[in-house]
């Protein structure tokens, strides 16, 4: 996959972003993604998760050090888990997510595992498609995984879990 994009938030300026501006994220970045609660993640289930050397954080940044989104893995033998993936509401579906990805693969490479893997909730169309994009194909699922959401319409029922792998070759 390439690591360069050019991105245009809502604003209409446009943001570079190549590979070398992403890098390991600090817990003053995190704050920003769980802020706009763009995970199911807390606080402080981020920062003991950083604290652990088999974790990878990695956030992109603009070429003016405005920050766009990162991602949360974790090395597990001879795979990585995607935890979680979160880009500002502004600048989704425009490559951020893909660049993030991007940045996954050649990190996980490092590491010399075999795979990838990650779940998503099955209602999540855009990471579906952003995973499928990425070489990830479905290879399991976990029924009624997500607990019954309290508000809107899904508020009676659970939720199912899809499960993603890639091989890294």
């Amino acid at each position: 996959m390439e690591c360069v994009g050019r991105f245009a938030a809502k604003s209409q300026q446009v943001l570079n972003v190549q590979c070398d501006n992403i890098v390991p994220s600090d817990q003053g970045d995190l704050g920003a993604c769980l802020n706009a609660e763009l995970t199911s993640w807390t606080a402080d289930q981020v920062v003991l998760s950083r604290r652990k050397t088999n974790y990878i954080a990695r956030k992109a940044h603009s070429d003016n050090n405005q920050f766009l989104g990162f991602y949360l893995a974790r090395n597990i033998a001879d795979f990585v888990e995607l935890l979680f993936i979160c880009v500002l509401p502004n600048l989704r579906q425009q490559g951020v997510g893909r660049l993030l990805m991007s940045d996954l693969f050649i990190e996980s490479q490092k590491l010399k595992v075999k795979s990838l893997e990650l779940e998503v909730r099955e209602s999540n169309m855009a990471a579906i498609k952003l995973y499928t994009d990425c070489g990830f194909t479905e290879v399991g699922r976990r029924e009624n995984y997500y607990p019954a959401d309290q508000t809107g319409e899904n508020r009676l029922s659970s939720e199912s879990a899809v499960l993603f792998g890639r091989a890294l070759s």
